[in-house]
This record gives structure tokens, sequence and C-alpha cells, in this order.
């Protein structure tokens, strides 16, 4: 029997292969104080040289990446619930069964169901607001529905939405005025079902949470955002964008889109990380900016210092898994496990890697993500 935590060894029922219980948790505590020491020596070294945290304060866009955090946080029951009753009321499961009955050598569950609940989120669940439809007289003609100023959330349903502003629009056909809060409540977001990427990508990590979905957060700094989650049979993290049902096209923003990308960083429920690289395509060096918001060595300093103490602050299982998945992210930006694909596996075979397709086509074009070359 393990001392450490009470359980002996056994002979598995269905494989009879013996394995030795105690054995398995001395393996996991050695890897555990293997880490704990790794991560403690990580604040020892930048508390020794302060002066690499003191330059970081000196620039705001640190802050900014610190501040990340904020986007990810562990579902209440009620949203967890809610998100979960959203899934099961539509055909999403109906569907993997489907998937499950053609008997694919290669199939994966939580693969096919992630892909499934990319479909079903971008053409059936969720919609694009670009200027929002008159609600008097129901026009939809972009041109004839005008911005306004914005105002703060002043009324109950705002701030119980959570919403950060509060848009307004003049239907230029009826004359009337009308408001577009952005909300960021997740049983909001599951009622209301609208809104631009924030929305979109809010909500879709969240009803892929709710089903114990392994999922982190993509922010990239030129004003997009999108998904990752881990696959575990392949060890990797995969891309995904709702607002556009893209599965594992990390090239398709700086390549697909055109869209020109400096950082852009991973955000889990305890560290964030800078994964540029993965998002830069190769092939596009003219689409990528200069890194000139603070020196390398900061970011990396601050970045280390902030992952080193979220990460012993967690128990021990989420140490284990939270450094093993940073370890497979390490090995995968240096190409030695499973190179990150520069063709599509997305969720329509064939796909090609193509421009922005959720947004109206001034706006893609003002923000230089219809690959206008």
């Amino acid at each position: 029997m393990c001392i450490m935590c009470g359980s002996s060894a056994y002979t598995g029922n269905e494989t009879g292969i013996y394995i030795d219980q105690a054995f398995v948790c001395r393996i996991k505590d050695t890897l555990y104080n293997g880490r704990v020491d790794m991560l403690h020596k990580v604040i020892q070294h930048l508390t020794r040289n302060k002066h690499l945290l003191n330059e970081a304060i000196k620039y705001p866009f640190l802050n900014q990446v610190i501040h990340l955090s904020k986007n990810f946080r562990p579902l209440t029951d009620d949203e967890q619930n809610a998100a979960i009753d959203t899934v099961l009321s539509s055909e999403v499961y109906d569907r993997v069964k489907d998937e499950e009955m053609k008997q694919d050598p290669n199939y994966e569950y939580v693969e096919v169901l992630v892909k499934q609940l990319l479909r079903w989120f971008k053409e059936e669940f969720f919609t694009w607001v670009n200027k929002l439809d008159c609600p008097n007289c129901g026009n939809k003609e972009q041109e004839q529905i005008r911005h306004l100023p914005g105002l703060r959330p002043y009324k109950y349903e705002h701030f119980q939405g959570k919403a950060t502003i509060i848009e307004r629009y003049q239907c230029l056909k009826c004359l009337s005025t009308y408001e577009f809060p952005r909300y960021n409540d997740i049983r909001t977001l599951l009622k209301t079902r609208k809104g631009r990427c924030g929305e979109w990508n809010n909500c879709f990590i969240a009803i892929l949470k709710s089903l114990d979905i392994d999922t982190r957060f993509i922010w990239n700094a030129e004003d997009h955002v999108w998904c990752e989650y881990y696959n575990e049979r392949e060890g990797r993290w995969i891309h995904l964008d709702s607002c556009e049902n893209s599965y594992d096209q990390p090239y398709l923003y700086n390549e697909g889109w055109g869209k020109k990308m400096s950082y852009t960083f991973a955000i889990g429920p305890n560290y964030i990380i800078d994964v540029s690289d993965k998002y830069l395509s190769p092939n596009r060096p003219e689409n990528h900016l200069p890194r000139n918001k603070c020196p390398e060595v900061s970011l990396k300093g601050i970045l280390a210092h902030h992952n080193a103490q979220s990460i012993l602050a967690s128990s021990k299982d989420t140490i284990l898994r939270t450094t093993s998945q940073l370890i497979a992210d390490l090995m995968n930006a240096r190409g030695k496990v499973h190179p990150v694909h520069t063709e599509t596996t997305s969720t329509n075979e064939g796909a090609s890697l193509l421009p922005r397709q959720s947004g109206a086509g001034a706006w893609t074009r003002q923000r230089g993500e219809d690959n206008n070359e």
C-alpha cells in the first residue's frame, strides 16, 4: 500500500496487466518534487535579479499582459449547467454518434466532439453582429444604420450581464435609436447568442469547459481572440476559432487573412505564455510586425515570475498536469513533438486558409483581414 495516498497494487480487470500503484505514486512524487523545486528556483533567480522585475514596471504593455489572466476563470455551477443544457438541446451528440458509427480507425471521441461543437456553434447557434439590425422596423441594411456614441452600463440588466460598453445605433429608415450591450456574462450570452469575436470566444470556451475539455484563451495584440484545446492523443494544444469554424489552422490569420501580427499569448488557469511563433507563418514574413513594446528579457522574466507563483499555488495534480503541458508546448515549439500543421485539418476537410469570413467586408478590409495583397 502507498503511504501517501492509501492505494494498493492491483491487477486491471480489463487488460490483466499488473499495476503497482505504490510505484506509480512514487514516480508522481518524484516528478512533483522536481518540478516544484524548479519553480522555486525560477522565483529565487528573479528575486536575486530584481532589476528584471523592476525594469518591467516601466512598460505598460507588461502590465496589460499580466492582466490577461482575468480572461480565464472557472465556471460557476450555474454557468456550467446552463452551458451543458444548451449543448444537450442541440444535435451535437447525435452527430458525434453518427461519426462513431462510421468506424473510422482514426476516430477519437473528444476530437470529433470539438469539431461538431465548432460546426454547430458557427452555423446554428451564435450570430455575428456588425451593426445591430433595427428592432423597430427590422432594417438590416448596414449602410442605413448609423453608429452613435456609446454609453457606460446603466441598466440593471447591463450590470447583471456584465456589459463592458453599450453600443448605440440610429436606423436611418425609421429614425429610431436603439442599443447593443456588449455582454460578458456566460448565462446572458447563452441566451442572447450574438456578438463579435469577444462574445463568440467567451461563450464557446465556456461550452468547452462545461464538458471538461481542457481549454485556454488566446489573445492577439492586433485585436482578435480565439482559443485552443488540449488533444491528449497528440499531446499538443490545437487552435480553434469559433468565429470561422476553424480547427488546427494556426496560420489562418497571418496567411489566410493576411493579418499583420506581433504578440500572441495563451492564457491558462494558472499561467500566461507567449505563443507568437506558433501563429506567425514562415511563408508570410511581410506580415510579421516588430515586437517593440518591451524588451524580450523583461517579457520573459515577468511571465516566468507570474507563472511560477501561480502554478505553485495550485494542487499537486494541477502542478503536474500544467507543467507537463507547458513542457509539451516547449517541445512543440522546438519541432521535437508534433510540428504545427501548415496544412488545414479543419472541420471541413480540404478547406484552405481563407480571408476572414466573419464580419462585414468593409470592416475586415479596414482591419487588414481580407488578404488584399
